[in-house]
């Protein structure tokens, strides 16, 4: 109970409600003769609910905690896996639009579990989840106002630059990156075919090659130089009276 109430104003648009057993009463004829009306308190920024709630949608999808049950469910949710020290205890505490709900699993001798939050709570609870909102729509969180979809660099999370890996991401508006990813950012440059780096006056054979931005040649080429003849300037090699002779070894 204590995780449902502290992950209750997350799933519910950061309004904290009081818990009960019991919602409606009917009598014998099918008439409601008593409903539970809660009040609601706003105890959290309904955009911070939101942008936390994404950030545990992550934990369904590949590379989280409860990916396994993630594809499983058909609509939308968010939650959070728990495991103590040495497996003894696991949780899965996760919500959807429509529901809320808690599973923990332990040991009465606290004897260590075969597995975690992941693989052992997370499961019961999609499986609960999945019958109680059979017949139920799916729906998706709904966004507040004053929140903004930016499609940002994996690695940098900069604006996306086209060659970026990249994924679209929730923020408060005005806290949004607004500088654009610069190290997936591809650019041509001539360079000098002997070297690979910046042609200087003096390089014969220069060509057009990509480079990701960073890693692109800075410095011109050191190597070609001018020629010292008309032979070197027409040829691209010195005169062969100026060549190296191989050294006789014998």
């Amino acid at each position: 109970m204590i995780f449902l109430r502290a992950y209750l104003p997350i799933a519910n648009g950061g309004k904290s409600a009081p818990l009960w057993a019991v919602k409606r009463i009917y009598n014998a004829q099918g008439r409601l003769i008593w409903e539970k009306k809660p009040r609601t308190r706003q105890v959290l920024d309904p955009r911070l609910a939101f942008l936390i709630t994404s950030v545990l949608k992550d934990t369904l999808r590949p590379g989280g905690t409860a990916a396994t049950i993630g594809n499983k469910l058909r609509y939308p949710a968010a939650g959070k896996t728990g495991t103590t020290q040495e497996n003894r205890d696991a949780w899965f505490v996760g919500f959807t639009p429509q529901l809320s709900a808690v599973v923990y699993i332990g040991d009465d001798q606290n004897k260590p579990l075969p597995a975690g939050g992941g693989g052992l709570a997370a499961p019961i609870w999609a499986n609960f989840m999945s019958k109680a909102l059979a017949n139920t729509p799916p729906r998706d969180f709904l966004v507040p106002e004053g929140i903004i979809t930016r499609k940002i660099c994996q690695q940098t999370g900069l604006l996306a630059a086209p060659d970026c890996p990249s994924r679209n991401e929730y923020f408060l508006f005005g806290h949004e990156p607004t500088i654009y990813c610069a190290r997936h950012r591809k650019i041509k440059l001539r360079v000098c075919q002997q070297s690979g780096l910046l042609p200087n006056p003096y390089c014969r054979n220069v060509e057009e090659r990509d480079f990701a931005w960073g890693e692109h040649p800075t410095t011109a080429c050191g190597e070609c130089h001018a020629p010292r003849d008309l032979w070197e300037f027409f040829f691209g090699e010195p005169f062969p009276l100026f060549k190296a002779k191989p050294k006789n070894n014998n």
